[in-house]
């Protein structure tokens, strides 16, 4: 064997500088370049996108976290608008006479508003007026104290008239009640801590308001409103699986998601600690008021009630190892996986990545926004569109009309038909508003079978036109189960009001429309009408 291969080739030779080798030497560093290139790129993308995925999840709870408040906070306004009502319509003169009037005024309110389970005035001579469900039947109470003590039931009849008249047995006092101490003390409304509902087992809370004259306390209205619908708001939250809400005040949780028993103890209600949190967990996020890690149970957020009268309640969210944006670690294990096999498709796949990653977070913004079942906005979202449409009304000029739109007998379909097909209807609804309203008009979901359409930029007649042409298409496409609505409408004409009161208006209208029989109908407000309230012409 010659040693020829072990020297070195001389200038001119070919030897191992073969440019065919050398490109394929050349070609395979490029490739490594590129490949580490788009690596290191994609790396740190999927680096930043896993730093920040913490602060996108905390993002995106916190918004789902203040709709939950707004829609807690609809549902217990209810109490407030039941307490305003019940003080436009009684005089301090009514409420001391203490006759039939007063008895009316009270059921009345739970005729109007179903989340009350109550409502009652309380003397300081112990006299107590407390108008309560009885499961499907509205009872009245009375406890008078003078010449002698005595209590007796009276259960009501549609026309809100004694039926029936029972003598009971009782030592309640209503000055010795929480609600009472606590209004009396009080130049505003006071809530009650919450409680279970002895009745019917649910948790509740009372708001009471205290009557003067000349500084002196003559009563105490207030009504009492269940919070066992609030189950269904933190049931249908846009959150994974994985992920629970609650409803808290202090260390007591007051409404939870389905599975979860409140039956407490005696009259309280559970702690935190039923849902996994400790009161140390709790302590800690009250304190930091920023999202807290609680290890491999995974993160919780807090959310306070808003508003200056409201309780002082929270929204609590525990969201495990994966979270709102769980999708976001699985995509990254598959782009990596992408580079380790094809660097530089992954490097012209990244834009087309990064949307597909976004999709999860943008889906669940979207159902923040969207009643799953209608199809149209949530209540939250409805009210706060509103509220920026009559802004710019107010800036620029224009009709603004506001309408509430409730479908009349709406339990006789559940009732007959079933759940399913009451939802069907609700579908149904939501997809015929949405079909004959105009592009620019707002509709929204407020809650069981009420929504709301908000109409801008035309006047009271062609909004009336487009109003009984929704109503037409509603009845339409839920013939088969012989469905109609009552709407309700106010327009603002100019008025400063603001966006509450001309709800307000047009829930009147509707309670008017459908206590004089009026159902199928739309009914509008008069504007020029000094203070219309549907509850003093449903009782006068």
């Amino acid at each position: 064997m010659t040693s020829s291969t072990n020297t070195r080739p001389r200038a001119g030779d070919r030897g191992g500088s073969d440019p065919r080798s050398a490109g394929r030497w050349i070609g395979l560093v490029v490739t490594l370049v590129i490949v580490a290139i788009v690596a290191a790129s994609l790396a740190a993308v999927l680096a930043t996108s896993r730093a920040n995925k913490t602060s996108a999840a905390d993002e995106t709870v916190a918004r789902i976290g203040d709709r939950t408040a707004d829609l807690v906070m609809a549902h217990l306004d209810v109490a407030a608008a039941s307490l305003d009502q019940i003080d436009a319509v009684l005089t301090d003169a009514e409420i001391a006479d203490r006759d039939d009037r007063l008895d009316r005024v009270l059921a009345a309110q739970l005729v109007a508003h179903d989340q009350l389970s109550g409502s009652f005035v309380g003397y300081p001579d112990g006299d107590f007026v407390f108008a309560y469900r009885d499961t499907d039947q509205l009872m009245l109470r009375r406890i008078d104290t003078t010449p002698t003590r005595r209590a007796i039931d009276h259960r009501l009849g549609s026309d809100l008239a004694t039926d029936n008249t029972f003598v009971i047995e009782t030592d309640y006092d209503p000055t010795t009640r929480p609600w009472y101490l606590g209004a009396a003390a009080d130049v505003r409304s006071a809530w009650t801590e919450p409680y279970v509902f002895f009745r019917s087992g649910q948790p509740g809370v009372t708001l009471a308001r205290a009557r003067r004259v000349e500084g002196s306390v003559t009563a105490v209205t207030g009504v009492d409103i269940s919070l066992a619908e609030l189950r269904s708001f933190l049931d249908d939250l846009p959150i994974d699986d994985g992920a629970e809400a609650f409803l808290i005040a202090g260390t007591t949780i007051v409404a939870a998601p389905t599975g979860y028993d409140l039956d407490g103890d005696g009259d309280e209600l559970p702690s935190v600690e039923v849902a996994g949190v400790t009161f140390d967990q709790l302590h800690e996020l009250v304190r930091s008021d920023a999202p807290v890690d609680i290890g491999a149970d995974g993160r919780l957020h807090l959310t306070d009630l808003p508003g200056a009268n409201a309780p002082s309640w929270s929204v609590l969210i525990r969201t495990d190892d994966v979270g709102v944006v769980g999708a976001l670690d699985q995509g990254a294990r598959i782009a990596l996986l992408m580079i380790a096999v094809a660097g530089i498709c992954l490097l012209v796949a990244t834009p087309w990545l990064t949307r597909w990653l976004r999709r999860p977070i943008e889906e669940l913004r979207r159902m923040a926004r969207i009643d799953e079942l209608t199809e149209v906005t949530n209540r939250g979202t409805f009210l706060s569109d509103a509220e920026a449409a009559l802004d710019d009304v107010r800036q620029h000029g224009g009709p603004f009309v506001v309408a509430l739109v409730d479908v009349d007998d709406f339990k006789r379909v559940n009732d007959t038909f079933g759940h399913a097909i009451g939802d069907d209807v609700l579908r149904r609804i939501g997809e015929a508003i949405k079909a004959n309203v105009r592009g620019n008009d707002l509709v929204g979901r407020l809650g069981g079978d009420e929504l709301a359409i908000v109409i801008r930029g035309t006047g009271q007649a062609e909004s009336d036109r487009i109003l009984r042409r929704v109503r037409t298409a509603v009845v339409t496409a839920c013939a088969e189960y012989g469905v109609d609505i009552t709407i309700g409408a106010s327009r603002l004409a100019g008025r400063t009001i603001d966006l509450a009161g001309l709800m307000i208006e047009a829930d009147h209208e509707l309670l008017v429309a459908k206590r004089q029989g009026g159902k199928g109908q739309v009914h509008w407000a008069d504007p020029e009408a000094p203070d219309p309230t549907p509850l003093r012409l449903r009782l006068e």
